[in-house]
């Protein structure tokens, strides 16, 4: 079965692939406006690396930047080899975009990588943490358009359990968890990504999540932040838990926006000694709250926890 992971497939959002760019826009707003691109688009991050054309008359696209920012889907596109200029036309648009205009996937890649399973031959794609860190929506789901072509279908990884999404004939709904084969005795494990935007506490140098995103009796893989809102105040944060504060990453100095813990390396750092404290291991005895502590108490800053990990079932008799 063939599986593609939707944020490859996010031009403009994921920045390992980077935005389409008009080349010729408009000075003007409204009905049948179309610009020039200097380019369509090809993914360039594992695991898909491949060619595909990014806009299509089923792809909201994300025109522009900032307050002139809107969501539209094409009327029109015409799609030339890579490399060379396209068109793409709108039946509408509320803001003029001109010379340099960016455009980004609406869906954060779903839509795309539907249209690209499909063309193929079908399967499955999937949606996970780095889908939802980047912007992906429940909504986004249930509006996604199902493309002509073989039967495809939607892995949701995102949450404590994992879940498919499939065609009910008008829109993709929710089809239930899929449930891991359990053992001769009811134990078995199921894989889960949590996350939450943190605003960092403006009145102390601890900020935890609301919610558990440690889950009871589990095995925590990873704990990942990045940085949505620049961190002002303070000269570097960390993360960890109530008890230790450097359990998951030793003290970052970059507050800047898009600056993530772990940064690079896989595995993380938390699998390693590159943290402040490495003793505390990986098992979750008790559901706890993420903790990002400041060496000072932060003027402002917002951070994106994503923590992936194994939840044990114990056996039953």
């Amino acid at each position: 079965m063939r599986q593609f992971y939707a944020s490859d497939y996010a031009y403009g959002t994921n920045p390992a692939v980077p935005p389409l760019l008009i080349s010729v826009g408009s000075t003007s707003s409204g009905a049948a406006v179309s610009y020039q691109l200097s380019q369509i688009q090809s993914v360039n991050s594992a695991p898909s690396q491949r060619t595909f054309t990014g806009p299509t008359t089923n792809t909201p696209i994300l025109i522009g930047t900032g307050s002139v920012q809107e969501t539209q889907t094409p009327s029109a596109v015409t799609a030339l080899p890579v490399g060379q200029p396209s068109s793409i036309a709108f039946s509408t648009t509320t803001n003029a975009h001109g010379n340099g205009s960016y455009l980004a996937s609406g869906t954060i890649g779903l839509q795309e990588a539907l249209n690209d399973c499909s063309a193929l031959g079908g399967g499955a794609v999937i949606i996970d943490g780095r889908w939802a860190q980047l912007g992906g929506t429940t909504a986004m789901i249930t509006s996604a358009a199902n493309p002509t072509g073989s039967a495809v279908f939607i892995i949701d990884v995102r949450g404590t359990s994992l879940n498919q999404y499939t065609w009910n004939g008008s829109a993709f709904s929710a089809a239930g968890a899929i449930n891991w084969p359990a053992g001769a005795n009811g134990q078995s494990f199921t894989p889960f990504t949590n996350t939450e935007l943190v605003t960092l506490s403006l009145a102390g140098v601890t900020t935890d999540s609301t919610g558990n995103l440690l889950p009871a009796n589990s095995i925590i893989l990873a704990v990942n932040g990045t940085v949505q809102t620049l961190i002002t105040g303070s000269s570097d944060w960390k993360l960890g838990d109530a008890t230790t504060s450097g359990r998951f990453s030793a003290a970052d100095s970059t507050l800047s926006v898009a600056e993530s813990v772990p940064k690079t390396n896989f595995p993380p750092v938390q699998l390693g000694t590159g943290v402040a404290s490495a003793t505390t291991g990986m098992y979750q005895a008790a559901a706890a709250k993420v903790r990002i502590t400041v060496t000072t108490t932060a003027t402002a800053g917002k951070i994106r926890l994503s923590v992936y990990g194994l939840t044990l079932v114990n056996a039953t008799s």
